[in-house]
């Protein structure tokens, strides 16, 4: 799998490559791996292994990857300056340090938790459930949830008014403005 990231990368748009690479990574596979792999195929004129290594070096900053693309979609409609703390993967943590709530993207600043909204993963009786006790245990802590749905990222310049809008909401409320 680490060489054929790699590879790749030699044929690929960068986007088609990430989305391999976070695949490769939430199924388990080594980062430590790909990074050997990628360093030993390095040369001047394969830019796959180079892409590769941007990504590790992306990954390892962040921590994690995204559970689905459809959140890289999401995130990708979220590029603005006043989106500057945007986090994947942010776990809500309460005053003993357990976790309570993890959303797919959130603006810590703005107390805003974001979830890229599909039917895989947020419809029928135990993803309603979660999705509740989620918001609602968030809710507690003071964090607004918004759902942002696959049609909507078909028009990004919407989606990023409609965050920046909840965002200057709520960063006013906190006095964070």
């Amino acid at each position: 799998l680490a060489r054929t990231l790699c590879d790749l990368g030699d044929v690929l748009p960068p986007d088609a490559v990430e989305r391999a690479f976070d695949d490769v990574v939430r199924r388990g596979s080594s980062t430590r791996w790909i990074r050997l792999t990628a360093e030993r195929l390095a040369r001047p004129n394969a830019p796959g292994p180079r892409l590769v290594l941007r990504l590790l070096d992306l990954h390892e900053s962040r921590g994690t990857v995204r559970d689905s693309w459809f959140e890289r979609l999401v995130e990708s409609c979220l590029r603005h300056p006043e989106l500057d703390d945007l986090v994947i993967q942010h776990e809500l943590r309460d005053e003993a340090g357990r976790v309570v709530a993890r959303f797919d993207l959130a603006v810590p600043s703005a107390q805003l938790g974001i979830e890229a909204h599909s039917r895989r993963h947020h419809f029928g009786a135990a993803g309603e459930a979660s999705d509740e006790h989620r918001d609602n245990a968030a809710g507690r802590l003071g964090w607004d949830v918004m759902y942002i749905g696959y049609g909507d990222v078909r028009s990004p310049s919407t989606v990023l008014d409609e965050v920046l809008a909840r965002v200057r909401i709520r960063r006013g409320q906190l006095g964070a403005a």
